[in-house]
């Protein structure tokens, strides 16, 4: 895969968002599959799906993970594990999103495309942990980048007990 030009360098812009340099250790070390994705000029992009809880100042989790997936040329997909209720200055509450729901959204996009990365973030009870597990092995995904978020930068639990042990 060629870059034509050198992407913005998002973690200046925006601390909380991995650096560029990261994001392209994670898919510049392998060789990416025939991409599935392409746009309506022909262009083919290299696809990621990432697993994580949403953040709603948009510093963390799916949100992050577009925006930086995004500005190295990479086609983002995302499966939702937990809504946050958060800004700048910590997390006020989150919500898991139910077992089901996050199986119905993994299985609708692995039926449909396969990822050349999976990146997990935050995986916020043991359920959900087994559950993501056993979906990644029956479709034998590889490239996988296991990034647990159990606290945020301001301390605040993002997990329930019994993840760690999951």
């Amino acid at each position: 895969m060629q870059q034509t030009s050198r992407p913005p360098d998002l973690h200046s812009s925006f601390p909380c968002v991995p650096g560029p340099a990261r994001f392209r250790a994670w898919f510049g070390q392998f060789h990416f599959y025939t991409p599935l994705i392409m746009s309506t000029s022909g262009k083919t992009y290299p696809t990621m799906l990432t697993i994580a809880g949403s953040d709603s100042v948009g510093g963390a989790g799916i949100q992050a993970d577009i925006k930086t997936a995004t500005a190295l040329g990479v086609y983002a997909m995302s499966a939702i594990t937990a809504i946050t209720a958060q800004n700048t200055h910590g997390v006020r509450s989150f919500v898991a999103t139910s077992p089901e729901m996050v199986s119905g959204q993994l299985h609708a996009v692995l039926d449909d495309v396969r990822p050349d990365a999976v990146k997990i973030g935050m995986l916020p009870d043991a359920e959900t942990v087994r559950l993501v597990a056993d979906i990644l092995r029956r479709y034998e995904l590889r490239h996988i980048v296991v990034d647990p978020v159990l606290v945020a930068t301001s301390g605040d639990a993002l997990s329930h007990e019994g993840v760690p042990q999951a």
